[in-house]
């Protein structure tokens, strides 16, 4: 499964998606989006998981009309599993197993104007789970773990390349073990704060 790392202070927001994915028909490897910006709510949407999935929500996001952060996540909190179970209906006509979904994570970042602070909310569904669970992320999210060392991004001097030294460290322990994974391919870094953001290019991974 891709690699997804978020990193949360009061001012900034700090986000690191992978661009590799695998066909699920087994037609090789590919690069997309795993993380989009929503320019007109400054705010970022990011995920791993079904590509189809994170598609749909990605364009039900561009579509909501005088957004912020604090109205996209109210909006994913009745949309999203709905959406995964239209996705879901489509793969299983396709000829997929339900349990070859897998996992799926989905992050919204922005400034939340109810709390006056940058915010990031994760909304996640495991195998057998009936429905995405819903969680603030407090100081970090990060998928697949690895050790950390007491390292924060969100503080350090130079945060993309300790993001990058992250980012690297998952997908060797992601391929050490199992040689053909959605992971890798280029890393890029969203950083976000109350009136900008930025996205940088990391380069390839592995």
């Amino acid at each position: 499964m891709s690699l997804l790392n978020v990193f949360v202070s009061p001012d900034r927001v700090l986000i690191g998606v992978d661009t590799y994915a695998l066909s699920p028909h087994g037609l090789g490897g590919y690069e997309i989006s795993k993380l989009i910006p929503l320019v007109h709510a400054n705010a970022i949407v990011a995920g791993r998981g079904l590509n189809t999935f994170l598609i749909e929500v990605f364009a039900g996001c561009f579509l909501l009309p005088r957004a912020d952060f604090d109205q996209i996540d109210i909006r994913l909190c009745q949309r999203v599993d709905d959406v995964w179970q239209s996705v879901e209906a489509a793969a299983v006509h396709g000829g997929l197993a339900p349990d070859a979904l897998g996992a799926c994570d989905l992050v919204v970042a922005g400034w939340s104007s109810s709390m006056s602070t940058m915010s990031a909310v994760h909304y996640a569904r495991r195998p057998g789970e009936h429905g995405f669970g819903r969680s603030e992320i407090r100081g970090r999210f990060i998928a697949p773990a690895v050790a950390m060392r007491g390292c924060d991004p969100a503080s350090a001097t130079d945060a993309f390349a300790l993001m990058r030294s992250i980012a690297q460290a998952q997908v060797r322990g992601v391929l050490g073990s199992q040689s053909e994974q959605p992971i890798g391919g280029r890393l890029l870094i969203a950083e976000l704060d109350r009136h900008r953001f930025d996205i940088r290019d990391a380069g390839r991974l592995g």
